[in-house]
């Protein structure tokens, strides 16, 4: 997680639509729009309620050109209006963003994506989700998103279908809890389950630690008769500093499996069993 921070602007014309924005020494709050302001932020979130939404498309519009625009949050006092939020970003010539979201003055996603922010922390804290059907569909702070089937992760398929919807995001976005089965799921866990190129990563990292590793390699790369210099990509020089423990990559494990005749995942856990991991 980083922890250095950042400068956060907020366009916030109607602070009572969103009493739980915090106060804080990384945020700049503006009720105009001050272009000098917004152009010296690292990270822009307007906060608006439909009836303002137009009066901030010139900011948004800016914000987003200087690739600063972060989200778009629109506070509605009632439910139905937002079904109403695509047509009506239509009219006002603004595009749908796919950080655009609804929220009620009572939510706590403003305060959640603020807090990340400041914090530098937006990539690995949750925002929101939402239970659709057999998955569970999550955003974090940075509006990058998750759609993860309840069956693929272990301590999900314990919930029955009728309390999948019973849990809570945590005040702080660190995790959810369904507190009527103590399961707790963080954002590793979910991209874990659902994202094949980061379960990768972490499985690489976690075995460039193990001390096992560079035999591992060694010793599949015996099994395979693939001497040092047969792994296209990787000089011999590489493949041996790799089988000493001195390091590696997610790149060189492709390449590592590739020359096995393998997928990154099936070659990642082989070294997984070998190591006893």
């Amino acid at each position: 997680m980083n922890n250095g921070g950042s400068d956060v602007a907020l366009l916030l014309p109607d602070s009572a639509l969103f009493p739980g924005v915090p106060r804080r020494a990384c945020v700049k709050r503006f009720s105009e729009p001050d272009a000098a302001g917004l152009a010296s932020a690292d990270h822009v979130i307007v906060l608006v309620s439909l009836a303002n939404l137009e009066w901030a498309g010139p900011t948004i519009k800016t914000a987003n050109e200087r690739r600063v625009l972060r989200w778009i949050l629109l506070g509605v006092s009632k439910d139905e209006q937002r079904d109403l939020l695509p047509p009506f970003l239509n009219h006002v010539r603004i595009r749908c963003f796919r950080n655009a979201l609804a929220v009620g003055s009572e939510s706590a996603i403003p305060r959640r994506i603020v807090n990340a922010f400041c914090i530098g922390a937006e990539a690995e804290l949750i925002a929101d989700a939402t239970a659709v059907d057999d998955q569970l569909f999550v955003v974090n702070c940075a509006a990058d998103s998750w759609l993860v089937p309840f069956e693929s992760i272990r301590a999900m398929r314990q919930i029955p279908r009728s309390r999948r919807a019973d849990f809570i995001v945590a005040e702080d976005g660190s995790h959810i809890v369904w507190s009527s089965h103590d399961v707790h799921l963080d954002l590793q866990s979910i991209r874990f389950a659902s994202d094949p190129e980061y379960r990768d990563k972490v499985i690489a990292d976690s075995l460039l630690s193990n001390r096992k590793l560079g035999e591992a390699i060694a010793k599949l790369r015996g099994e395979a008769d693939l001497r040092q210099s047969d792994i296209e990509g990787l000089s011999e020089r590489q493949v041996r500093r790799i089988e000493h423990g001195e390091g590696g990559s997610l790149a060189a494990f492709r390449l590592l499996a590739t020359a096995h005749g393998m997928e990154v995942a099936e070659y990642l856990d082989r070294l997984a069993m070998e190591t006893g991991r």
